[in-house]
């Protein structure tokens, strides 16, 4: 189990593409970012999908953007 350090942004962005009801597994921290565990399967399609000088929050954001329709920044 991996754990990733994903924003307040993100997580809303996660919510808001879900299918199901969404709860968010993890801890939010005092600045805003959430501590959320990942099985080792997810992190590692995560890491296969990770650009160049990308955190995991950037490409979780961008895959979820993508999935959504939604244009990259």
């Amino acid at each position: 189990m991996k754990t990733v350090r994903l924003s307040n942004e993100t997580m809303r962005a996660l919510e808001a593409a879900a299918n199901l009801p969404f709860k968010p597994e993890g801890q939010q921290q005092s600045d805003g970012f959430w501590l959320v565990p990942f099985s080792d399967d997810t992190w590692m399609r995560l890491q296969q999908n990770r650009l160049p000088g990308e955190t995991d929050d950037d490409v979780l954001s961008r895959i979820v953007r993508s999935g959504s329709g939604r244009k990259n920044h």
